[in-house]
């Protein structure tokens, strides 16, 4: 098939200012082309963006039966002693992975993913390593993962690393998952059966026509990250947002990268011989 062809301006969004992010990067999460760039191979520590590396083995165990959304999962005392963002899992408790895969994705539980981690590889190390591996092989070269859920470390090891362009390569492969999206779409996910209920990080959802994904993360050296991705008509863009220096500065720089994404591009279908592409 001819790849899509596009018209667009030259002119650039209406970004803040440079000094006020770290790096930006708007994709067409179809073809991978960059439409906007700035900073793309900085590298940057990925705080809970990592968390999404977590997801994406975890829907490639449930695509191969290793496991499923059913699966029951019992925390351990690692997962429920995580810091930083949690759903105050207890040692003990039984979970079916679907809900620790909502937790993690939705609204960035630390305990969650580590939990995670565990049932996938029967450690947090041996996942770390399968994360590492996985990034390689989808050609994320300058990504380093160190942990499951991108807490800071104390032992004087660096925090996980990526870049602008490695996670928009991890976005686009995340987006191929429709079931995913159905959950980061939401503003909410039901969690202990129903009792409570989990708010979604991603301020975009629901504000911002198409947005249904993807992954929050912070921390104080990595500031406020983002990678969000949008769906109008045929066109779906990702836009990742590193380094921001507040949370609602990252939620706007990507509204304008998405908004003048889908503003400026329009895929144009390539006709020959009478077939459309």
């Amino acid at each position: 098939a001819v790849p899509p062809s596009y018209s667009f301006s030259e002119a650039s969004p209406p970004l803040p200012p440079a000094k006020t992010f770290a790096a930006a990067l708007l994709v067409d999460a179809g073809t991978g082309k960059v439409l906007f760039s700035l900073n793309d191979h900085r590298e940057w520590p990925a705080a809970s963006l990592t968390k999404m590396m977590v997801a994406l083995l975890t829907l490639e165990a449930i695509e191969r039966r290793e496991a499923s959304l059913y699966t029951p999962i019992t925390i351990s005392k690692r997962a429920s002693a995580a810091g930083g963002r949690s759903i105050h899992l207890r040692a003990g408790e039984i979970f079916p992975l679907e809900e620790l895969l909502q937790a993690m994705m939705v609204t960035s539980a630390n305990d969650a993913a580590v939990a995670l981690a565990e049932h996938l590889s029967g450690s947090v190390e041996a996942c770390v390593a399968a994360m590492n591996h996985r990034a390689r092989q989808l050609d994320m070269h300058d990504t380093v993962y160190q942990t499951p859920n991108g807490m800071p470390l104390n032992n004087g090891l660096p925090p996980d690393i990526s870049t602008a362009s490695d996670l928009a390569i991890l976005g686009r492969t995340l987006a191929k998952h429709p079931l995913l999206l159905q959950w980061t779409s939401l503003n909410r996910v039901p969690f202990r059966e129903g009792r409570t209920s989990l708010p979604n990080t991603n301020r975009l959802v629901g504000r911002v026509p198409g947005v249904d994904g993807l992954k929050t993360g912070f921390t104080a050296k990595a500031r406020f990250n983002l990678v969000t991705t949008a769906q109008r008509g045929p066109l779906r863009l990702i836009a990742v947002v590193l380094g921001g220096q507040s949370s609602s500065l990252r939620f706007h720089t990507a509204t304008n990268l998405l908004e003048w994404g889908f503003t400026r591009f329009t895929q144009i279908n390539v006709t020959e011989n009478g077939k459309t592409y």
